[in-house]
């Protein structure tokens, strides 16, 4: 028989036993497991009090408070309380809900043009912008577009035209002497053989959209919120100002002339 082992011969891999101690015994504290129905209750709670954050019960409001929160969104606040409460929990489109805020940010029509198929909107004509900014051209989607915004005659012929929202949407806001030229330079053309004529749709910032030749279809980029028709080609926007002044004939804005009082003889927009 051989000798017995000795403990320093013995060699004991403690990684492989990592609640183990060198006497042996497991020192490891064990935290016991809730029962079963606890575990569910629990569960059962923490599901129910997010579900509960996450309603909100718009009927036991006031009109008051439901208005408050429309405004904060930036929707309307008109109509009963039941149209108050619909507007907060009826799921909508992105474009019913650009339309039903109560004022448009430049970004908002962007988007809106967007949403309805436009390409581009940053290069959109900025008269039908502010039109759309303003509410004077309604769009509700891709459809939309193809409705009627100007009807009128032909500078050259006479004869009856029409123009649609999607006509327009990369005219050129300036018409120039192109009414010389015959409006070449047209978004919409005249649809009669052997005519042609080019024809601006102006006016439409304002809500009173309207055909032109192009001389009186004179739309300002410089000003704020897609800017505004100023009507006569020869007016212009002053930089020193930001008010407009007939240029006509190498004028200038009375600003230039204007004494200390300020007194520059019109009204700055």
């Amino acid at each position: 028989m051989g000798s017995p082992a000795r403990a320093s011969d013995v060699c004991l891999d403690m990684a492989a036993f990592p609640n183990a101690t060198e006497t042996g015994k497991d020192t490891t504290t064990k935290v016991p497991k809730p029962p079963a129905k606890i575990a569910k209750k629990r569960k059962r709670s923490s599901t129910s009090s997010t579900h509960d954050s996450e309603e909100v019960d718009y009927t036991s409001m006031t009109i008051k408070e439901l208005k408050n929160i429309l405004k904060s969104r930036g929707l309307k606040v008109g109509g009963s309380k039941m149209d108050l409460v619909e507007r907060l929990t009826k799921p909508i489109s992105v474009i019913d809900a650009l339309n039903q805020k109560k004022y448009l940010s430049v970004a908002d029509v962007h988007q809106l043009l967007s949403c309805c198929g436009v390409k581009n909107p940053e290069k959109v004509n900025k008269c039908l912008k502010r039109g759309i900014l303003l509410g004077h051209v309604k769009l509700t989607g891709k459809k939309s577009l193809k409705t009627v915004i100007a009807e009128g005659n032909c500078a050259s012929c006479e004869e009856e035209m029409a123009a649609t929202v999607k006509d327009i949407l990369y005219q050129k806001e300036y018409g120039g002497s192109d009414y010389e030229n015959g409006g070449q330079e047209a978004s919409v053309k005249c649809e009669t053989e052997d005519c042609g004529q080019g024809m601006y749709v102006t006016g439409v910032c304002y809500g009173e959209a309207c055909f032109d030749s192009g001389k009186f279809h004179n739309h300002c980029t410089e000003c704020p919120d897609f800017g505004e028709c100023l009507g006569d080609y020869r007016e212009a926007h002053c930089e020193e100002c930001g008010g407009h002044y007939y240029a006509g004939g190498s004028g200038s804005c009375p600003c230039e002339e204007s004494d200390s009082d300020g007194d520059w003889g019109f009204t700055i927009i």
